[in-house]
């Protein structure tokens, strides 16, 4: 059967009704902050989850003093989303954080299907969660367009965000959060880019693309496939810097359209996990680099034979359909209905 005609069971079936929705959502939250709770609070965890340090810049904020001098790289609307937590422990707000951002992804994920729920079983998502990391609200915002917004407090993943949806909407409502900041803070761009410069894993090689693996190159297949949001999604994420752990993966299920596919992924991340716990970490640097290149060869190459296996069809908004004239016929594709 062509893939093109392929039916997947979300245009097929039903949508989940809310209630499931909401008992699934509610039950996944605090499947999260159980987990970020009891991993972050054993004699063998080491150095302080990755939320300690935004909370810690958050209370900096609402104190009046410099947020970029707590041990957070982030930009300024990641503290500003981190204030309500504040109100807690740092340890609290941990586990907080990750049961609310799982509870919003499961949330959002349900609305057409249960297709994509495997997800949570994924690699990317134990080690998101009990990190208290941002990959929950921003693949959430893949899918939901009143999300965007979050695509600031981590803008590189907020870019494969607005490749998803390049809408004027989406981009404006980054810049709106962005420039919220500069009502606090007028100097925190500077500030950040500073920090950034600064950070003790700057020589390390912690921050890098994809792209930059041995054979990195081939993610640039995606896009001839580009009418696809999720090939869009795909390329950005293959060239932007991040961390090479497989957290940064979980936007990438919005390539999985069937159980199976969101299955695949599972293992994938599964498999990156894996390498992360034995590889051997005697040369930081070597680990870092060998680490990314797992991610890109157990998830990213996984998503990209999935998203070279459909045509390239899919709506655009008008101006880009106006560029996508001047292309190559063979490259052009074609605005069918996107899946």
């Amino acid at each position: 059967m062509p893939t093109s005609s392929i039916v997947t069971s979300d245009e097929n079936s039903a949508p989940p009704g809310r209630l499931r929705r909401f008992l699934i959502a509610f039950g996944i939250g605090l499947f999260a902050a159980g987990a970020s709770w009891f991993a972050t609070h054993r004699v063998a965890f080491g150095a302080p989850p990755d939320f300690h340090w935004t909370w810690l810049a958050a209370k900096a904020l609402l104190n009046g003093q410099n947020p970029y001098e707590e041990g957070s790289f982030y930009p300024l609307p990641a503290f500003l989303a981190a204030v309500p937590f504040t109100l807690v422990a740092s340890d609290v707000a941990t586990a907080l954080f990750s049961g609310v951002t799982s509870a919003i992804l499961a949330w959002v994920i349900t609305r057409r299907s249960y297709e994509r729920l495997p997800l949570f079983l994924s690699a990317a998502f134990a080690h998101g969660a009990v990190q208290g990391q941002w990959s929950m609200l921003l693949a959430a915002a893949v899918f939901a367009p009143s999300l965007s917004a979050f695509g600031a407090v981590k803008p590189n993943i907020g870019l494969a965000v607005l490749a998803y949806r390049p809408t004027w909407q989406t981009a404006l409502a980054m810049l709106a959060f962005a420039a919220l900041g500069l009502l606090v803070m007028p100097d925190w761009p500077q500030r950040w880019l500073a920090a950034l410069g600064s950070t003790p894993t700057s020589g390390t090689g912690i921050h890098s693309s994809p792209f930059r693996s041995p054979a990195g190159v081939v993610a640039l297949l995606a896009l001839i496939r580009w009418r696809r949001p999720e090939a869009r999604l795909f390329a950005v994420m293959a060239v932007v810097p991040q961390s090479p752990f497989v957290y940064e993966t979980l936007p990438l299920f919005a390539v999985a359209r069937t159980r199976f596919e969101t299955y695949a992924l599972v293992i994938g991340t599964d498999l990156a996990l894996a390498y992360y716990a034995l590889a051997p970490k005697k040369d930081m640097g070597a680990f870092f680099h060998n680490n990314g290149i797992a991610v890109f060869v157990c998830v990213y190459i996984p998503a990209l034979v999935l998203i070279l296996r459909r045509p390239n069809e899919g709506r655009l908004p008008e101006f880009l359909e106006r560029i996508a004239g001047v292309l190559p016929r063979w490259l052009r594709g074609r605005p069918a209905l996107a899946a």
